[in-house]
C-alpha cells in the first residue's frame, strides 16, 4: 500500500495525480508543491527559484531544504532502480498498471 494512502490521500486523488494541473481535486497550494517537485527533477533553475519564492508563503528555509532533499532522494532512487533494472514491487498500484 502506498504511503500516500496511509496518510489519508484518497485513491481518487492519487489516480488523478497525472492531471493535477487541471484537476479539481488539487488546490493551488498542492499544485505549487507538485510544480516545484517537477522543476527540481527537471533541473529547471529558473522555475525552482520562482517556485521557492512562492513556497516561502507556506514553508521556512529549513522546510524548503528538507522538501528539496526528499524530492531529489526519490528521483535518485528511481534513476538507480531504472539503471539496474529493478522493477517496482507493487507497493503503489496505479490504475491501469496493476499486475
Amino acid at each position: 500500500m502506498s504511503d500516500a494512502l496511509k496518510i489519508g490521500l484518497s485513491q481518487e486523488k492519487l489516480e488523478a495525480l497525472s492531471s493535477y494541473q487541471n484537476h479539481s481535486l488539487y488546490n493551488d497550494e498542492e499544485r505549487l508543491f507538485l510544480n516545484y517537485a517537477k522543476a527540481v527533477v527537471q533541473s529547471d533553475k529558473t522555475s525552482c527559484a520562482a517556485l521557492q519564492s512562492q513556497l516561502r508563503k507556506f514553508l521556512n528555509e529549513d522546510a524548503i531544504i528538507e522538501l528539496t532533499g526528499l524530492i531529489t532522494h526519490q528521483a535518485m532512487s528511481a534513476m538507480f532502480n531504472c539503471a539496474l533494472g529493478i522493477e517496482p514491487h507493487g507497493f503503489c498500484q496505479v490504475k491501469g498498471n496493476e499486475k
